[in-house]
């Protein structure tokens, strides 16, 4: 009974946050703190780097 109320809660979590997920999202990159360690973690990603710097220097 608690596993499946706790899958239910993760659940409805997950749920809501797809939802709001923009809004969740701009409220943590409004700390300069969390927005840099977001930008360094994306530009150790290959994919990410490269789309970033080829439209940064058409």
């Amino acid at each position: 009974m608690r596993n499946s109320i706790l899958i239910t809660t993760i659940i409805l979590f997950a749920l809501t946050l797809m939802k709001k997920r923009y809004k969740v999202l701009n409220s943590l990159l409004r700390n300069p703190l969390v927005r840099r360690l977001v930008v360094k973690f994306a530009m150790q990603l290959p994919f990410i780097r490269e789309q970033f710097l080829r439209q940064a220097f058409k």
